[in-house]
């Protein structure tokens, strides 16, 4: 778009120097046709938005800068979890590395062996209430922790 004396000009270019005037009815944007052949032209909707009332509610720079803005915060907020989450993995292959610099893999498996355990030794703790088979359950959590000292060592 160009502005002489005022006027605004669209789709001005070497084969048709002059352009066309501007509609007033219509929002003051300038467009690229779609396609290979594309030109720029005047946006066809009607005016009636943003600042005095020239622009239609697609182009209308308010509209336009709240959608940009909810776009940097979604991306923003996605970023953030990805990171969050690469630092939580980086953590844990940290400590498994401290925990066992010559496997640390066994340390990963056998949190998730102590997990699975405890998961077990919980649904079994929730549906008896006797202290006999309190002793079970500690037996069982002695295999789990009996498992996770042989995975440590090997």
């Amino acid at each position: 778009m160009k502005t002489i004396e005022g006027t605004r000009i669209y789709g001005a270019w070497v084969g048709n120097p002059k352009g066309r005037l501007e509609d007033t009815a219509l929002c003051i944007e300038e467009v690229l046709e779609p396609g290979w052949g594309g030109f720029f032209h005047q946006c066809g909707k009607r005016r009636g938005h943003g600042k005095g009332g020239l622009y239609c509610k697609i182009h209308d720079p308010e509209y336009v800068n709240a959608k940009r803005q909810a776009e940097r915060d979604k991306w923003d907020k996605e970023s953030a979890e990805r990171t969050a989450k690469h630092k939580l993995q980086d953590t844990a292959v940290s400590a498994c590395k401290a925990i066992n610099p010559s496997n640390p893999q066994a340390v990963a498996q056998s949190i998730t062996n102590m997990h699975e355990a405890c998961k077990n030794l919980i649904a079994w703790d929730e549906s008896h209430d006797d202290a006999v088979l309190i002793s079970n359950a500690c037996s069982l959590a002695r295999q789990a922790l009996n498992r996770l000292e042989e995975r440590n060592v090997h």
